[in-house]
């Protein structure tokens, strides 16, 4: 059963088309169904495997055999109200051979309504101004405190191994492999871009010193730049901050339009990050594009760079590079276990963009071309070409 999160979000409308059965009579159900009388949409009531459950928040709450008929007699899109289980709920719809006009789970909902804030369909002020306050709040903290509390950390706990690099790009795997095997790791994206705050000045300056007295191995990686992207969009709130701008664009359009203004370089990271805090600018190294890594020693610092998709290929390569002599990867695909993954299938779908913008990424890339061979620039190409 296709769950359609991404084409509410593309087409809010698919969400007033049909009356509305919530999978979920619970405190997720409760808040979604809030949400949808906020909008206006046409809830019908809720549907749960409790068979105790007959009413809840003044709807009905139907039962298996009852959603059952209902489902036969008329068209409803169906929600999937959790955070935990839609992959059972889901898999529970298909064995009892429910098939609803449209499936969506609560993310799909709540995000296709930020994402259509100024859709004529999206009739709520009270909801598009609590929507961006809340946006407002999480990029006033990002801004503030993600990297002030990230240099505090690392001087509290002084890991031997700092994993560090832009964030979508494989690094949980790192860290919770380097974990598994008591080795003293953090895991940070954000050390230097703390605003102008004036005790992240004095933060980034302690640990500088730090570094030098004490050095500190550092293991960054890269991976393609238009997948990282995508993927960094759906991480967390970063799509509700993203949405709440969307301006009513199709998702495509505005991927296209971000990509073709160099935002997803990967080399400003680097810069503004790296190159910043240790002094080492990794195009004035050579890099072993074959194998995906090198090993970077500039005073105190010693550095392994790696390429996402050479990553499990290179699991030696790391152990070397901390001194255990049996290391092995352990996969911790998130991606695949959050709720977002039925957005982020449809769209790696759908996504397909022009030469101008692949030449950005995988021809005039300083980074990409010291990093990789032509042959992995043209997969990433065709991958991605329209």
């Amino acid at each position: 059963m296709e769950v359609s999160d991404y084409a509410l979000v593309n087409d809010i409308s698919l969400l007033f088309k049909y009356p509305i059965i919530v999978y979920g009579a619970g405190n997720a159900g409760g808040r979604i169904v809030r949400l949808l009388e906020q909008v206006c949409a046409d809830v019908h009531c809720f549907f749960d495997m409790d068979i105790n459950k007959k009413e809840y928040l003044g709807y009905e709450v139907i039962n298996i055999e009852q959603l059952r008929k209902v489902i036969k007699e008329k068209q409803y899109n169906i929600v999937l109200a959790s955070d935990i289980y839609y992959e059972e709920m889901l898999l529970q719809l298909e064995q009892e051979n429910i098939y609803a006009k449209y499936v969506f789970t609560s993310w799909g909902v709540e995000s296709g309504l930020i994402w259509n804030l100024n859709d004529k369909k999206v009739v709520s002020f009270a909801f598009k101004e609590y929507e961006k306050r809340e946006i407002d709040k999480i990029l006033d903290y990002q801004r503030e405190h993600v990297a002030v509390n990230g240099l505090r950390t690392v001087l509290s706990d002084k890991p031997e191994v700092l994993i560090y690099q832009i964030g979508k790009v494989g690094s949980m795997t790192v860290y919770e492999s380097l974990k598994n095997k008591n080795i003293n790791c953090m895991q940070v994206h954000v050390l230097c871009d703390y605003d102008e705050s004036e005790e992240g000045k004095i933060l980034e300056q302690q640990y500088q010193n730090e570094i030098k007295e004490n050095g500190i191995k550092i293991i960054s990686l890269v991976r393609d730049p238009i997948a990282r992207f995508v993927s960094a969009k759906l991480q967390g709130s970063n799509f509700a901050c993203w949405a709440i701008n969307s301006n009513g664009r199709k998702i495509k359009e505005r991927c296209a339009e971000e990509l073709l203004s160099g935002s997803a370089d990967p080399l400003g990271w680097f810069q503004v990050e790296l190159e910043r805090l240790t002094g080492i600018n990794v195009l004035n190294y050579p890099f072993d594009k074959e194998h995906g890594y090198s090993v970077i020693k500039k005073d105190k610092v010693e550095l392994l760079l790696l390429t996402t998709e050479k990553l499990n290929q290179n699991e030696s390569v790391i152990g070397n590079f901390v001194g255990i002599n049996d290391f092995h990867l352990i996969s911790t695909n998130i991606g695949k276990k959050k709720v977002t993954k039925y957005f982020y299938n449809s769209i790696k779908g759908d996504l397909r963009f022009s030469d101008s913008v692949l030449d950005l990424y995988y021809k005039k890339n300083a980074l990409m071309c010291h990093l990789y061979n032509d042959d992995q620039l043209e997969a990433f190409r065709v991958k991605w070409r329209a």
